[in-house]
């Protein structure tokens, strides 16, 4: 966990429920419950629960934070944060209150008591982001016109030694660079932003149009172990089935054999896409170099590794209030700031697959890279 990253996301937590109201909203649901307890003929109560329950589902459903980007999603995570807003939150008010359905004033004393629970969470939320901004920790985030590439790697804690933590840099560094040439103009590497070691997390930063190359790539590769799964499922069933062994392998053999020549095909078509010189040799050897970082990045997922990558465009109207322009300034800035909002949108809809499921009782075993060879 990096420090600054989780002040940003306890902070952030902060802001939203500020806005929710959610403790009002609840307050709201006890009081009518108990009227309906004192009044249970009176249809206009029964009426007016419905409606605050219905506004609070509204609320939360509609709250950002239910589908965080990864970073901030593991760092609300790691202190059960999400339990306590959007969806997640209004399934346990909604339990609350169906296991108390049938005694209004009963409902209302248990939802009391879980209303109680969450206000103390949200008040120990707002005693530590208090706390982090009065000792000045660190408040890391990366703002409009900023961009960020995200990894994340669970390590057991006491595995690993520092020639493995260099390793696996070396490796990433390694799978990274051919979309540096492939996709930026000045082939300006890709750089360290921040990182830390409780799992191994490099936050990185490049070009608008390297990290589009990747995300692009990223989502194919998703496709493809998804893809995968799914024949290891079907491969699981066969064996239940009775399917005899030498038509297990042979289905086996076909499956490895269609992910090697997938990503095989996807370098070949991004270079052949992308690559802008007139150089057949070095093209040939970006293809051979493009297949070896998918293969590496592909291990990487099946293994439990996390990416994102995300891009915040400028804010035109800050940019605009902090320069003098000329009049075909302005134009130029307008159409880079929209040209950069078209690249966040499209890396942020590329970000957007479901997350794999493992399973199978077959083991999502990768061939072909080895570590070594990066």
């Amino acid at each position: 966990m990096h420090l600054g990253k989780f002040h940003f996301a306890i902070s952030t937590f902060r802001n939203e429920i500020k806005k929710l109201e959610t403790p009002a909203k609840i307050e709201t649901l006890i009081q009518t419950l108990n009227q309906i307890g004192a009044n249970p003929a009176d249809p206009g109560l029964a009426l007016s629960f419905r409606e605050s329950l219905e506004q609070l589902r509204q609320s939360l459903l509609a709250a950002p934070l239910n589908d965080p980007h990864p970073t901030l999603s593991m760092n609300l995570d790691s202190i059960g944060a999400r339990s306590f807003i959007g969806a997640r939150l209004f399934e346990r008010v909604k339990d609350v209150i169906s296991a108390n359905q049938l005694a209004p004033q009963q409902a209302a004393a248990a939802l009391q008591q879980f209303s109680s629970k969450i206000n103390k969470f949200y008040d120990t939320i707002g005693q530590l982001d208090d706390a982090f901004t009065e000792l000045g920790v660190e408040y890391t985030e990366i703002e409009p016109g900023e961009n960020e590439i995200g990894i994340s790697i669970p390590v057991e804690e006491g595995t690993k030694t520092l020639k493995d933590l260099s390793k696996k840099a070396n490796n990433w560094h390694n799978s990274l660079s051919p979309f540096v040439e492939l996709y930026s103009s000045d082939k300006e590497p890709i750089k360290l932003r921040v990182m830390s070691s409780s799992d191994w997390q490099f936050y990185l930063f490049s070009t608008p149009p390297v990290l589009l190359g990747i995300s692009m790539c990223i989502r194919s590769v998703n496709q493809i172990l998804a893809d995968l799964i799914h024949s290891k499922e079907l491969i699981a069933k066969l064996a239940k089935s009775g399917t005899s062994a030498s038509a297990l392998e042979a289905v086996r053999a076909d499956t490895d054999g269609r992910l090697e020549s997938q990503i095989r095909t996807l370098a070949d078509d991004t270079v052949d896409t992308n690559y802008k010189e007139n150089d057949a040799g070095r093209k040939n050897e970006l293809k051979n170099a493009l297949s070896q970082s998918l293969n590496f990045i592909a291990r990487e997922i099946a293994s439990g590794v996390t990416l994102e990558v995300r891009l915040i465009p400028p804010d035109p109207v800050k940019e605009a209030e902090s320069e003098q322009e000329s009049p075909d300034d302005n134009v130029d800035r307008i159409a880079h700031v929209e040209e950069l909002r078209k690249i966040a949108d499209e890396i942020h809809n590329n970000m957007e697959f479901p997350p794999l499921v493992f399973n199978s009782s077959e083991p999502l075993v990768l061939p072909g890279l080895e570590e070594d060879s990066m």
